[in-house]
């Protein structure tokens, strides 16, 4: 446990260090897509609806 790699990797004894940080950047990740997708869609339907108006009214 005591290799040069173990040190450099900073396990600070966890061999599972590195794989629960990815684990948790994984969950953030995928916690972020479910709670900020509703505001997403709706802030590009507006956007959607605003360059749909204003082609309207550049053909009146």
């Amino acid at each position: 446990m005591n290799s040069d790699a173990d040190f450099f990797l900073a396990t600070q004894g966890d061999v599972w260090d590195s794989q629960w940080d990815m684990f948790l950047a994984l969950i953030g990740a995928i916690s972020s897509q479910l709670l900020v997708a509703r505001w997403h869609d709706s802030q590009i339907a507006r956007v959607i609806d605003q360059a749909l108006d204003d082609l309207a009214a550049e053909r009146n």
